[in-house]
């Protein structure tokens, strides 16, 4: 799977995915065992809980953010790195996960000819040439997997809902 944070729905989801549970062990066999549980004690376990689930999204989002800036700083001609940062991604944020493990379920099934056949047929939203054929099939197959996982979620609904049915 690439790089994408998914938004939780709830503060449950918010724990569950995002929880640190080497960074807080104790803190998340806590809340494990509690989680049913309405008393005060519960409560502050909860809380606890989701502070941190909150803390460890927003430094993986910005951790995302720096990861994007700095790519766009080395990519970038020299004399307009400060042009290319500003202009740098967001990460990518994702609230539907069931639709965004539909495509990628979608993408993993395709063979690496009909990857190729995409990645040259969209081009301009791969933001790269044409894969270079003197490679192996594996090699190709990877490389096609990793500008997959490098496009925006929005591009990758876009090639699926166009391609899904073909």
């Amino acid at each position: 799977m690439s790089n994408t944070l998914f938004l939780p729905g709830n503060e449950r989801e918010l724990v569950e995915n995002y929880l640190d549970r080497t960074q807080f062990p104790e803190l998340a066999k806590k809340y494990d065992c509690q989680k049913d549980d309405n008393s005060d004690t519960s409560e502050d376990t909860k809380r606890q809980a989701f502070q941190s689930a909150m803390r460890s999204f927003a430094f993986r989002l910005c951790e995302r953010q720096r990861q994007c800036c700095e790519e766009a700083y080395w990519n970038a001609t020299c004399g307009e790195e400060a042009e290319c940062v500003r202009s740098a991604p967001m990460p990518d944020l994702c609230a539907d996960t069931e639709a965004y493990e539909a495509v990628e379920r979608w993408w993993s099934k395709l063979t690496p000819e009909q990857k190729l056949d995409i990645i040259g047929a969209y081009e301009g939203l791969f933001n790269a040439p044409v894969c270079d054929m003197t490679k192996s099939d594996d090699e190709l197959d990877a490389e096609a997997d990793k500008r997959w996982s490098g496009l925006s979620i929005d591009n990758k609904n876009l090639i699926y809902e166009r391609l899904k049915n073909q």
